[in-house]
């Protein structure tokens, strides 16, 4: 099956895997137009910001589509968050992901790219599916954190074989309660912080 294929497979089970939890009320309101509405209404990121790491997205995976090479033989999702792109799945070669990963960074207004692509045969549907139930379960279990003035709408959750990577503007403490959380859910293999910290002060 080819990657465009497996993406848009996988799309469609997110959505089907969101309804679940709408369902079962498990913070059903973190999915779909709410978190949209949720997250623009409490971003620490500016509205220009947020446009922009939508913008540098787009980008990005313009460069990846032109590729034939990586489009057809990896698997690699592409996240901005605060103009920092993280780059993250599989693929065949190491030269084609740093090419990639150069030509991304020069995507006007990105500060930083994190190339954490794994070389390594793509992700198999089963696996990916586990990461979409994964990635859902996460961002429920986020609301239950009781740190004084966190908000689970701030934190962007990426998973990739059990892997999961975390974005988004937190304060140490909030980053600390967060990964307390995640790492003990089950199927969870790795947490990695790609959080930007910012003062105590200045959180709101």
């Amino acid at each position: 099956m080819r990657v465009e294929t497996r993406r848009r497979w996988v799309r469609g089970l997110t959505v089907m895997v969101a309804a679940a939890g709408i369902l079962h009320g498990c913070a059903g309101a973190v999915i779909g137009g709410a978190a949209v509405g949720a997250r623009l209404a409490h971003d620490r990121r500016t509205v220009g910001t947020t446009v922009e790491d939508q913008n540098v997205e787009l980008k990005a995976r313009q460069i990846l589509y032109q590729d034939k090479a990586l489009r057809e033989r990896s698997d690699i999702s592409i996240d901005s968050y605060n103009l920092r792109l993280l780059l993250t799945g599989q693929a065949p070669d190491p030269r084609l992901v740093q090419r990639f990963a150069d030509r991304a960074g020069e995507i006007s207004r990105v500060r930083q790219v994190i190339n954490e692509v794994r070389i390594e045969p793509p992700a198999t549907l089963a696996e990916q599916g586990r990461d979409v139930y994964l990635t859902t379960s996460i961002n429920m279990n986020l609301f239950d954190i009781r740190e004084p003035g966190f908000d689970a709408t701030r934190v962007k959750v990426i998973t990739e074989r059990g892997v999961v990577y975390l974005m988004g503007l937190v304060t140490e403490r909030e980053a600390a309660a967060v990964v307390n959380r995640v790492r003990y859910i089950p199927g969870v293999r790795k947490v990695v912080k790609v959080f930007e910290y910012i003062p105590p002060e200045s959180a709101r």
